[in-house]
């Protein structure tokens, strides 16, 4: 169908050419009607509605029912939300109103800078980025004391709401339908910081399964499941947002307070840091997270007139140190297997692994600190 219309378009503009040249005014004058109606309609009716999607890329967008701002509007569209561009409408890309349709037939016009036009086979790639925005975006939630009922708040539920039915759609699969599951928890885990049972029951009831209570809340605070992250992080390890989901399930543990006491603290560090570093030892945070944790360790065992451990001990605390060791072991294994760097008393293996070094003085002190006879 295309292909004939080509041809036919290339017929008028040789037409065109031979008759101007012979200064047939009227005939001229009438082949160059043709041609823009024809060219015109070629890209309008025929590329743009069957190519392209219109993607909502602003909160609570108005639907009107003309290119008009005074005009009715006959629907308010969340983030995300995909209409077609109504080919019915002839009306010139370049303007700030775009025709639209809903797949139940309701059409109407939006405003271009509230939407995203792109081809259908480029979604993923265009949306992508547009998440990448809008989790910028909606992350100065995390930095806000209380809003509840902002704006802010409602656009990153209509965000979360938009990522978890993009990832539910069967259009995606691979390490795009694991990058949208990533963002879609990131999303759900910053939204989570404000809201609460008493004032957002519809919204944790679609969540519920990837949801936690904080302990001891007495307002009913809700939290995203880490493990909901630490799920895709195993699974995937092969592809690249299996690192982004173990990545961000370190970002959104939250802080333990552990309030200087060893067996917490060494537990928070087992459960995050050190659990990266065994599913992705070669990971592009390994080395930071390495520094990181000795950082922390150092730190810790600066002074242990602040550390808060009174022999006897409980059996916990030594299990949680057990717990440390054995998984700062396997971490090494991993790495000397790779390198044949068995010698742990030999000069290479120190500048080799000077973060093993580090974490295993530093455990040896809280050992003799809190175990004395160890």
């Amino acid at each position: 169908m295309r292909a004939s219309k080509c041809k036919n378009l290339v017929f008028w503009f040789g037409l065109n050419k031979w008759v101007c040249r012979l200064k047939y005014s009227n005939l001229c004058i009438l082949i160059n009607l043709i041609l823009v109606i024809g060219g015109f309609q070629s890209l309008h009716s025929e590329e743009l509605p069957s190519e392209y999607q219109v993607h909502i890329r602003s909160y609570s967008v108005p639907l009107y029912l003309s290119p008009d701002k005074k005009s009715e509007v006959i629907a308010v569209l969340p983030y995300g939300h995909s209409v077609n561009w109504d080919g019915e409408y002839l009306l010139d890309p370049s303007k700030q109103w775009i025709p639209v349709k809903e797949k139940n037939g309701l059409a109407g016009f939006l405003m271009r800078s509230q939407t995203i036009v792109y081809k259908r086979q480029k979604r993923f790639e265009v949306l992508s980025k547009e998440v990448d925005r809008q989790i910028q975006f909606i992350s100065s939630l995390k930095k806000e004391a209380d809003v509840t009922n902002s704006r802010l708040l409602e656009s990153a539920i209509q965000l979360t709401d938009f990522l978890f039915d993009s990832v539910s759609e069967a259009n995606y699969s691979g390490d795009q339908f694991l990058y949208l599951k990533a963002r879609a928890g990131e999303s759900l885990a910053i939204t989570a910081i404000h809201i609460n049972e008493r004032d957002h029951v519809d919204f944790i009831s679609r969540y519920n399964n990837f949801m936690t209570k904080v302990a001891d809340s007495e307002s009913s605070i809700v939290r995203l499941d880490q493990n909901y992250f630490w799920k895709y992080a195993s699974l995937y390890q092969n592809l690249k947002s299996g690192q982004l989901s173990a990545e961000l399930a370190i970002e959104y543990t939250p802080d333990p307070n552990c309030d200087k006491e060893p067996s917490c603290y060494l537990e928070y560090l087992t459960d995050t840091y050190l659990r990266y570093l065994l599913i992705y030892p070669f990971g592009r945070k390994s080395k930071s997270y390495q520094t990181l944790v000795t950082k922390l360790l150092n730190d810790y065992t600066r002074d242990f007139d602040q550390v808060r451990c009174f022999p006897p001990s409980p059996p916990s605390m030594y299990k949680k140190i057990e717990d440390f060791k054995n998984r700062m072991k396997k971490i090494l294994d991993t790495y000397s297997t790779k390198d044949q760097i068995t010698d742990q008393s030999s000069r290479s293996f120190k500048n080799k692994y000077p973060w093993y070094v580090n974490w295993k003085l530093s455990i040896q002190k809280i050992e003799k600190e809190c175990f004395p006879r160890i």
